[in-house]
């Protein structure tokens, strides 16, 4: 029974996946049954990864910065502050360091309920992590050039 579920689950999800992306006219890179990415341009023409993982009932999306640091220690708190501060901020969507591969990097992840996701939701969700991407990056630009 539970590997019915999982495969009903799996379908569930790229089934969603493939309708939200196809009503904006975008398209995956990878769309499997446990994983699904594409590569989307956001407003300050910076290519971003989108990476979306089913959870149970939810789908996780998350956009990582381009700020990656080889361990724990190496992580600056500063940032990891003033994006800790930023979530209280905002109701949907959150920042987080997260590991990928031996690498640490900070992303901003939104879990959305799937029987909620819509079309018109997710391009709102993909709209606003590529956004909070492109203002962390802007604001350290600004703060390099600053200290330059």
């Amino acid at each position: 029974m539970s590997q019915l579920l999982a495969s009903l689950q799996a379908d569930r999800f790229r089934t969603v996946m493939r309708n939200c992306a196809s009503e904006h006219g975008l398209r995956f890179e990878t769309l499997e049954d446990h994983f699904a990415s594409m590569l989307l341009t956001s407003k300050s023409g910076d290519v971003r990864l989108v990476m979306f993982t089913p959870h149970d009932t939810t789908i996780e999306f998350m956009v990582t910065t381009d700020l990656e640091y080889d361990s724990l220690e190496a992580v600056p708190d500063v940032l990891s502050t003033h994006l800790l501060r930023a979530n209280e901020k905002t109701r949907l969507g959150f920042w987080a360091l997260t590991q990928i591969g031996d690498q640490y990097c900070y992303a901003v992840m939104y879990n959305i309920e799937t029987k909620l996701l819509t079309p018109k939701l997710f391009a709102s969700v993909l709209s606003d992590a590529l956004s909070q991407v492109d203002d962390v990056h802007s604001s350290l630009r600004i703060l390099t050039d600053s200290l330059a």
